[in-house]
């Protein structure tokens, strides 16, 4: 048992010292693997760093590199420390190798150490006593040696001294990538970020602008641009470290120092969308923190048809762009110039946004009266000022932004529903309603805009004022103070007449004050009551405006719509009266109806004319040279151009006529007949219409209409037509002579009659102005003894009373 217990403490004691060896040669192992996959790693980013700082590699070049990297450090770890450090020595060889590095044991260790692990020694026929005293001699030159001994030390210290220089400048790069990502960043945010927008609008400029209207500021960024000569040693190689960093192992944008720094507008995580089928605009700016900035700038672009390079077009300051024609495929591209090169950008097609359906509803001004109704069609809609328009559009996708903009007028449209498809408007809510062409502008979740225009365009028109005429009914230029003034009139709105009225000015020559004015109302509408159009005939009393002799009257008929904003109001043409006394007014009409007299006596000779025409061309003789068809012409040409001045006659007769029935009117609107004693027969009134114009009547009836016996209405005789109608009847016949003599006798006949009506009325005329002629003498005395009276009176001359006592006065002067 004694023995066994001594074997057991031989075995811990050499296996004590085997676990400090494997530790010590697991530690060398480590020191030693990791020492050179720290040389390997570098080594391996400082080609790395080497090829990407000359080669500019893009980023699936770098995506390449960095997976080579990785793999090449994943090989080497696995065979410089991981399996090195997984496999396991067995303690034999470690034995072994301790007694190769001490001769001086003797191999007794090794010796001992398997002799203190069999059990069956005895057994074997061994000595026991020899096989303890092997054991013990073992145990005490194991105690004795250092099993550490049997590892390098000079390579170990190679090892620990190459891992301490691989952790230090391992640790210098990592503190140096910090530091120049810290750099990076710091410059980032002190450059303002350019716009991401970019146009696909090739024809609209004003877009571009939009998207490059935030270059930084040249001064600005001279201030927060850090040059390479402004830096030291130790700046520029964190930057250069940082660079790395972010370009090769984190895959970020930054780009190696330069001379010129381009920038893709538009592009967004290293895409650019442009719309499917139409033109695609493409910016490309030249940085502020470049140096030299007057550089040819192009494309070089990668599609289905290979690569190929374009040159960009200098448009602005440091602003380049060119024009994807009817973009079809995708592709991707990207921009150089100078000693810049941009990353890939790849071009993403996509439907551009779209207007599916429009529709929209006009609700018009209440004071129209009008339903609300939808306009159809891009316009332009005429609408009045005050109307709202509801516009409400459906897209082909969803939308991020829907606008209706209108010059620089931009407005908003909500979206309703579910899926950001449709979207609604009222116009002329918040705001007048504008008049002009309305663009919708579309912005997509990728903030693509429509590529076809989408419009409607809007015309706003005053409400028109109402139309006015109007026209005096049997009154002339002059009138009597209490005359009546009758009006016909006819107004018209196209959406409501809300008042029609007289509206009155006058002043008398003599008086230097103010023109005094007066409205009468004609109609008026109540309330809600819509008449769009009103005509008929008042009468203006010039009775209530007391007006004098030699006062200018001058009124309108005036109408007023029903626009509660702006009343539209429209005047008919403006009729003068000039008021003057009763024999003034007299005088004038005998005036008057002496020239009529004069036009009638015209008519007369030419009527006398005609007969003795007419009895001439029946009395013709043909004559030895005249063919018969010669002859029969020139009578045919005679009774045409007799025909033709009967006609004329008819005329002339009828506008006398109708003069006359205009002078009844104006004396029974002067009330020129309203004295109540006087004889019916000899009243302005009947001697101007019936013995005159009544008579003028039954030469040229006029096609007046009268009714029989039978109370039928019937045509009343008109002797001129008939006197035509014989003369055509004449010229019908003169192939027989017979029959021509009987034409020509009864066109005569007709004739006669017509002359003899004739002189009934030139004696009536002449009877009427002598009368007339009379009367005026009559109320001229009338008038210079009211003069003489009011002189006196105002003079203050002295009168018959002032003279006689009242009861002698009263009995000299009781006829007067």
């Amino acid at each position: 048992m004694a023995t066994a217990s001594n074997n057991r403490d031989a075995v811990r004691t050499i296996r004590s010292q085997l676990n400090g060896l494997r530790r010590k040669l697991s530690a060398w192992i480590f020191v030693r693997g990791l020492s050179r996959w720290l040389l390997i790693v570098l080594g391996v980013f400082a080609l790395d760093m080497l090829m990407d700082r000359v080669f500019k590699m893009d980023f699936a070049q770098r995506l390449i590199m960095l997976v080579l990297m990785l793999l090449v450090f994943s090989v080497f770890l696995f065979f410089k420390l991981i399996r090195p450090l997984c496999h396991k020595v067995s303690d034999e060889k470690l034995l072994m190798q301790v007694e190769n590095r001490n001769a001086q044991s003797g191999q007794s260790i090794i010796t001992s150490f398997e002799l203190a692990q069999d059990d069956a020694i005895e057994e074997k026929g061994i000595s026991r006593q020899l096989t303890d005293a092997a054991i013990e001699q073992g145990v005490k030159n194991a105690k004795g040696i250092a099993f550490g001994s049997a590892l390098d030390g000079s390579q170990a210290g190679k090892n620990w001294l190459l891992m301490s220089v691989g952790l230090v400048a391992t640790a210098i790069l990592g503190v140096g990538c910090w530091f120049g990502t810290q750099m990076i960043d710091e410059a980032k945010s002190d450059i303002p970020a350019e716009s991401t927008l970019v146009s696909n609008d090739v024809e609209t400029d004003d877009r571009n602008g939009a998207a490059e209207s935030s270059e930084a500021n040249p001064e600005e960024g001279a201030k927060t641009a850090v040059t390479r000569d402004q830096q030291g040693f130790v700046a520029s190689s964190a930057e250069f470290l940082g660079i790395w960093f972010n370009r090769n192992l984190l895959l970020g944008d930054a780009q190696w120092p330069q001379s010129t720094y381009l920038e893709i507008v538009g592009a967004e995580n290293g895409e650019v969308v442009a719309a499917r089928g139409s033109a695609h605009q493409q910016v490309v700016i030249v940085s502020e923190r470049s140096k030299v900035k007057d550089v040819e700038v192009k494309l070089e672009v990668e599609g289905p048809n290979g690569r190929t390079f374009y040159p960009m077009k200098l448009f602005g300051e440091a602003k380049h762009r060119f024009i994807f024609n009817n973009v079809s495929s995708e592709m991707r591209f990207r921009a150089i110039g100078g000693d810049a090169v941009t990353e890939w950008v790849k071009m993403v097609l996509v439907e551009a946004p779209s207007v599916k359906s429009n529709s929209m509803e006009v609700e018009w001004p209440s004071y129209t009266g009008l339903e609300a109704s939808q306009l159809e069609g891009a316009g332009p809609h005429v609408l009045l000022p005050g109307a709202k328009v509801r516009v409400t559009i459906e897209s082909n996708k969803p939308l991020s932004k829907c606008s209706l903009k209108i010059d620089d007028d931009l407005t908003a449209m909500k979206a309703i529903g579910e899926g950001a498809t449709r979207f609604t408007t009222t116009l002329g809510v918040d705001s007048p309603l504008l008049g002009g062409k309305y663009d919708f502008d579309l912005r997509d979740q990728r903030s693509l805009m429509n590529n076809r225009s989408a419009s409607f365009t809007l015309k706003l028109r005053e409400d028109k004022a109402p139309k006015v005429r109007a026209e005096m009914v049997g009154i002339g230029g002059l009138v009597v103070p209490g005359a009546t003034v009758p009006t016909r009139f006819s107004a018209i709105d196209d959406y409501g007449l809300r008042l029609m009225e007289f509206s009155c000015a006058w002043k008398n020559d003599s008086d230097d004050e103010a023109a005094s004015t007066r409205k009468f109302a004609i109609f008026k509408v109540s309330e809600g009551e819509i008449q769009l159009e009103h005509s008929g005939q008042e009468v203006l009393e010039l009775e209530s405006l007391n007006l004098k002799p030699g006062t200018g009257l001058r009124f309108v008929v005036s109408a007023t719509d029903t626009n509660p904003n702006t009343p539209g109001v429209a005047e008919s043409r403006e009729f003068l009266l000039r008021v003057v006394t009763e024999e003034e007014l007299r005088s004038d009409l005998l005036r008057r109806e002496i020239e009529q007299r004069k036009a009638f006596k015209q008519a007369y000779d030419a009527q006398l004319a005609a007969i003795a025409e007419i009895r001439g061309i029946a009395g013709m003789k043909q004559s030895s040279d005249m063919s018969q068809d010669e002859f029969r012409s020139e009578q045919s040409r005679r009774i045409l151009s007799a025909y033709r001045a009967q006609k004329l006659i008819g005329t002339n007769v009828d506008a006398v006529r109708q003069r006359f029935d205009d002078f009844v009117l104006e004396v029974r609107n002067n009330k020129l007949d309203n004295d109540p004693g006087m004889d019916p027969e000899k009243t302005l009134e009947y001697r101007f219409g019936t013995l005159i114009a009544a008579r003028i009547r039954d030469i040229d009836a006029g096609g007046l209409m009268i009714e029989d016996s039978e109370g039928k209405k019937v045509a009343k005789s008109d002797f001129i037509s008939l006197a035509a109608l014989n003369l055509e009847n004449c010229r019908n016949n003169l192939m027989d002579r017979s029959k021509l003599n009987a034409a020509v006798e009864e066109t005569t006949k007709t004739q006669e009659k017509i002359l003899d009506i004739m002189r009934e009325v030139l004696d009536a005329m002449e009877d009427s102005e002598l009368f007339q002629s009379a009367i005026n003498d009559l109320l001229e005395i009338k008038r210079i003894e009211k003069e003489i009276r009011e002189a006196l009176n105002g003079d203050g001359g002295e009168t018959p009373g002032g003279i006689f006592e009242k009861e002698e006065e009263e009995k000299i002067f009781e006829n007067k």
